[in-house]
C-alpha cells in the first residue's frame, strides 16, 4: 500500500479537480446537458474503459491510481473486482471560501476480465456539496457532463501512467 500522505503534485491535482466541480455543482449552465440527462447507456460510456493487461495487474493499478490521487481504500476485493474509496474532503480555498462551499469526492470501481488480456475498468464518482440546513448534498446529477467525464478521464489517465 502506498502512503495516504498527499503531495503537492496530489494536492494541485486534487483542487483543480474540486474547483471544477464546485462549479459544476453551483454553477450549472442551462444549455450544458447535465449527467440526468444522459441515458443509462451514455453514464455507463462515459464512467467505462477497458486496458490491455491481465486481471490481477489491471486491479493492482487501479488500488495504486486511487491512491496516488489521494484517496483511501475502505474496500479492496479481488475476488468480486470492487474497490471502494473513503470521501475526500476538499479544505474551501478562494471562491468556496466566499461562499462556504466545502464539496468531497469518492470513488465506486469494478474492475472485470473483458477477454483474453483485457480488463474493464468501470469508475463512478460522487460528489457531494455541504450545505448548511441539509448537511451533505448530493450533486452528481447537476453536475455538468464535461465535468464529470474530466474527473473519471482523471483516474483513467492515473490508471494508464500505472500501466506503463
Amino acid at each position: 500500500m502506498l502512503s495516504s500522505t498527499p503531495t503537492k503534485a496530489r494536492q494541485v491535482a486534487m483542487t483543480r479537480l474540486v474547483l471544477a466541480l464546485s462549479a459544476s455543482c453551483f454553477l450549472v449552465v442551462t444549455c450544458a446537458p447535465t449527467v440526468s440527462t444522459l441515458s443509462r447507456e451514455q453514464v455507463a460510456d462515459i464512467e467505462t474503459e477497458s486496458f490491455r493487461t491481465s486481471y490481477e495487474t489491471g486491479f493492482s493499478a487501479v488500488a495504486e491510481a486511487l491512491q496516488d490521487m489521494g484517496y483511501c481504500l475502505i474496500n479492496a476485493d479481488r475476488k468480486t473486482g470492487i474497490l471502494t474509496t473513503d470521501w475526500q474532503v476538499k479544505q474551501p480555498s478562494g471562491l468556496e471560501v466566499a461562499f462556504a462551499i466545502r464539496v468531497r469526492t469518492r470513488f465506486s470501481v469494478t474492475v472485470t476480465k473483458a477477454g483474453d488480456g483485457l480488463v474493464r475498468v468501470r469508475a463512478r464518482m460522487m460528489v457531494q456539496s455541504s450545505d448548511p440546513k441539509f448537511g451533505w448534498v448530493d450533486c452528481r446529477q447537476n453536475m455538468s457532463v464535461e465535468f464529470y467525464r474530466s474527473g473519471l478521464n482523471w483516474l483513467f489517465s492515473v490508471i494508464k501512467q500505472r500501466l506503463q
